[in-house]
């Protein structure tokens, strides 16, 4: 791959400049909406100043909603890693940046106090993600499980905030999630989690 796995991306076919046109950026929905547009709206207004391109976010409700807008060619350009895959490979899109950041790993996490200290103790639990698309937090975590042979039920919580929600509130036993956002949730939330499994995303 291009990058290490989540990328800024632009559709070659339709990025071209145009003096005031306004272009479609869609981040995936790693947070909620509001601590996603409080995020990214920003450093949008800061790129559309420093390059003259005009941005605008355009997000939807769930990162699965977000990915159909880029499915669709609704947006211009794109920050995710949803579109890594052999049949996308033909949608037009061209990697040209990524954040830098230290490398992301694929967890499998717990709240600290959990009694559930090895992944087969999540056999026939349930476990929450944040959506089918999720390429390291759900994707990667998720074939674990299967290859350990754990059965899990799969919640789909929309965004891993969402997820941890269910989490925090007895819910669901287990997250599928990356370093970089259970950091920054245990952060904000001040809560503590701990892991049952984790390896780094392939480059």
């Amino acid at each position: 791959m291009a990058v290490t796995m989540v990328g800024i991306m632009t559709w070659s076919a339709s990025a071209q400049a145009q003096d005031n046109q306004v272009y479609n950026f869609s981040p995936v929905n790693q947070y909620g909406l509001e601590l996603t547009a409080s995020y990214w709206n920003p450093i949008v207004d800061y790129v559309s100043r420093k390059s003259g391109v005009k941005l605008q976010l355009k997000i939807g409700r769930t990162s699965a909603d977000t990915t159909a807008y880029v499915l669709a060619n609704e947006v211009e350009f794109v920050f995710s890693n949803h579109l890594f895959s052999p049949d996308r490979d033909n949608l037009g899109w061209k990697v040209f940046g990524r954040r830098a950041t230290a490398p992301i790993r694929s967890q499998i996490v717990v709240l600290a106090d959990s009694p559930i200290t090895k992944l087969d103790q999540l056999a026939n639990e349930t476990v929450a993600f944040p959506g089918p698309e999720a390429t390291v937090a759900y994707k990667f975590s998720y074939a674990t499980l299967l290859n350990h042979r754990i059965p899990v039920q799969v919640v789909f919580a929309g965004n891993m905030d969402g997820a941890f929600a269910q989490l925090a509130s007895g819910r669901v036993k287990a997250v599928g999630t990356q370093t970089q956002l259970s950091q920054g949730w245990a952060k904000r939330e001040n809560k503590a989690v701990r892991a049952l499994w984790g390896v780094r995303a392939p480059p």
